[in-house]
């Protein structure tokens, strides 16, 4: 955990965003009680370029939102 408090201090400084990209289930712990925000990505391949962002832990509102985007595939494809 110590090796993340560097970089979450230089994001405060400079506005910006630390984004840890991790392959693990849902119900696996974060990395450390620092992680603000953790969600999981899921494409719907059945309606192809559908993704679902749900969000497993948000300390800056209540857990348990997602939100549902449809993307645009590139042209020709």
């Amino acid at each position: 955990m110590a090796h993340l408090g560097r970089p979450v201090k230089l994001a405060q400084v400079h506005d910006a965003a630390v984004v840890c990209i991790t392959e693990k289930s849902g119900d696996a712990a974060s990395l450390a009680s620092l992680v603000s925000l953790r969600a999981e990505a899921m494409r719907d391949r059945d309606h192809g370029y559908d993704v679902t962002l749900r969000v497993l832990k948000d300390k800056r509102r209540n857990s348990g939102w997602s939100r549902t985007i449809k993307l645009c595939g590139l042209a020709g494809f």
